[in-house]
This record gives C-alpha cells, structure tokens and sequence, in this order.
C-alpha cells in the first residue's frame, strides 16, 4: 500500500474534509474536497487537485509515487458555506460535481458543477432540484449507474435541526433516467425509529448485487445498516442493522468484479466516537456481514471528541481519519481519506493484499 498527500503544505485553508475522487483519461485521479476555516463556515468553498499519473496505469498497479498533484483550483464561489462534494461520470463522459450549499444542514440545498472536459473547465454552478430544501442527489458517496441507464444515489435528510441530537434522520435513494439532469425521489427508507438509539441513517454507500441495489448506511447505533431495492431504486427493504462497525462517520464501499462487497470505515463502535483508526473489511454475502482485512491508516486516540451540530461539527481535527471515498481498479483499491482535517490523503491497495 501505498499513501500520497493531495493537498499542499502551506493550504489557503485552516480545514479541508469531505473529499470524493473519479479516475480521469489517461489515469489521472480527479479529487475534490471543501476546505474553510471550519466544517459549516461561511468561507468553505470546494476544490479541486488533479493528480498527473507518473507512469501509464499506475493507479491499478499500486506503483510507488504514482501521482504528481496539481495546485488546488477553487470551483465554487465563497457565498455560502459549502459540503460534501461527489463526482459522478456519465455514461457518454459527462463529469458531475454534486454539493451541498447553505446551512444549517437540515435545510442545505444540492448543487453541481459539470464538465465536458475531464475537469478543466466546469460549468456555471446551479440548483439540483430547484426549491430543494434538505438534500437531493447524492449526499456523499457515488452513485451507481444501472444497466439500463438509470442513475441510483444515495440521498439523506437530517431533519430537526440539533446535528443528531434529538434530529431525525432518514435514508432514500434520489433517481434520474437522464444522465443526472433531473431526479425522482423514493420514499425512505423504512426504519423504526422507535427501537434505535439517536437519530437514524444517513449517507448511503450504494452497489448493485444479485438481489439488486444494495445501500450500506451510516448510523447513530454503532453499527452500519442495510436496505435492498429489487426494482432499480423505487421501493426498498426495510433498514437492518449489519456487524459493520460505525461510530457515526462517513464510510464508503463498492463491489468487485469477484463479486466481494468492500467498505473504507472507522472502526470504533462509539456512537460519536473516536475517528481515529481507518480500515478496510470485506464482505462475501453482499453487505450482510463483514471481516476486517486491512488497517488503512491510524492514529493515537484523540484527547478532543467529536461536537454534533446543525452548523457543521465542531473538531479541531486532532488524530482524525474519516470520511473515506473509494474506487476500484482492475488491481487496486484506490482511497481518498480526511487527515486530522488539515489535508487529504490519498491510498493505492493492492487487491492482492485484500484476501
């Protein structure tokens, strides 16, 4: 394994979290990510490094010093705080940039960016859903695109307004059939609220298995939870709690051409626990249950815990390591990963390495 740092020493930012990466032409890696003066600020904007392969298929092979980063270029302007940025291409090649605008986070707005060109010209930045308050598209990971063309995301709601206090929050999946233009909402996720501690599910991880989608869901319970649609996106299963470890962080996960699911996650099982341990597991039941396989990267427990709020989390980013977005290559994993909040991290593993 190997890890490269995508974001510069001396960064025009206190804090950066929250990246999301899309392999480029030619292997280059496109990683974009927020970055202010804390998570929820008004002057966060989303930015953009694309790293340059050394060596042709590099990223597949795990080479060492695979990518030479580019400086940051700042994609959106400073009106308003800004979230979650993830990348999306479409089937003909259109990128998308999708991310969340405004605060507080139970009323923030979807937006994109896309571009024509692999990433070095964007369009003007516009409303996903106009009118949206609460989150449309994808709320942090991916989303998939089915065989029949049809884009399946992973969206959240966080409403009450108390960032997961006494806030309910809810999984559906958002649908579009025109390569991302416009989208149709499911219902949620069906989940008792009643017999779970905390607030819910959120942030989906999302794949297609033998049964159909798969979403995997971040959680106020310790644990990771699952849902199943067998209809492309329109009904889901009930939500049911998995052995996936989660201390209600970002986690990420896709499914590999032999058929196994893989998950970047945290590993504590703390509600609001310490982030501060990186792993990968692996699952062979399509998300159901999970063996820990890799340790991606650690660090000493944090004297800090984490604050919960509407406005954004509170951190000073001390021993952090969260909020993981993966892709899969022909041989290797490749991840993006927020480092103590002061720079984005970048891993390449083997998938060799994952048996």
């Amino acid at each position: 394994m190997t890890v490269s740092v995508a974001t510069p020493a001396a960064a025009p930012w206190r804090q950066c979290h929250a990246s999301t990466l899309i392999e480029g032409a030619g292997g280059d890696l496109l990683v974009a990510f927020f970055a202010g003066t804390r998570e929820g600020a008004e002057d966060n904007a989303i930015y953009l490094v694309r790293g340059v392969a050394r060596h042709p298929g590099a990223a597949s092979r795990a080479a060492t010093d695979i990518w030479s980063w580019s400086e940051p270029v700042q994609l959106t302007q400073v009106m308003d705080a800004h979230w979650n940025p993830v990348l999306a291409r479409s089937p003909r090649g259109r990128l998308t940039m999708f991310f969340k605008r405004g605060r507080p986070i139970s009323r923030w707005q979807t937006w994109r960016v896309t571009s024509e060109d692999d990433g070095h010209s964007w369009s003007p930045a516009g409303e996903l859903v106009p009118g949206d308050r609460g989150g449309r598209g994808p709320v942090k990971n991916p989303p998939v695109v089915l065989t029949s063309g049809r884009w399946v995301a992973g969206a959240s709601t966080e409403a009450g307004g108390s960032g997961g206090v006494t806030s309910t929050w809810d999984c559906f999946a958002d649908i579009s059939d025109d390569d991302g233009d416009t989208w149709t909402r499911s219902e949620n996720i069906p989940i008792d609220h009643s017999a779970i501690p905390g607030p819910g599910v959120i942030q989906p991880a999302v794949w297609t298995g033998p049964e159909g989608v798969v979403f995997l869901m971040r959680s106020s319970t310790g644990r990771a939870w699952r849902a199943v649609s067998i209809d492309q996106g329109v009904t889901w299963s009930p939500a049911e709690e998995t052995d996936l470890p989660n201390n209600n962080s970002g986690l990420c996960a896709t499914r590999l051409s032999d058929g196994r699911v893989v998950c970047a996650h945290n590993t504590s099982e703390i509600p609001w626990g310490p982030r501060n341990e990186l792993a990968l597991s692996i699952s062979i039941d399509d998300g159901r249950t999970w063996t820990r396989t890799l340790t991606l990267d650690a660090l000493p427990a944090p004297a800090s815990t984490i604050t919960p709020d509407d406005a954004g989390v509170d951190t000073d980013g001390a021993s952090e390591l969260s909020y993981p977005t993966l892709i899969a290559g022909p041989d290797a994993l490749v991840v993006s990963y927020t480092r103590e909040r002061r720079e984005i991290a970048v891993a390449s593993v083997p998938l060799s390495s994952l048996s």
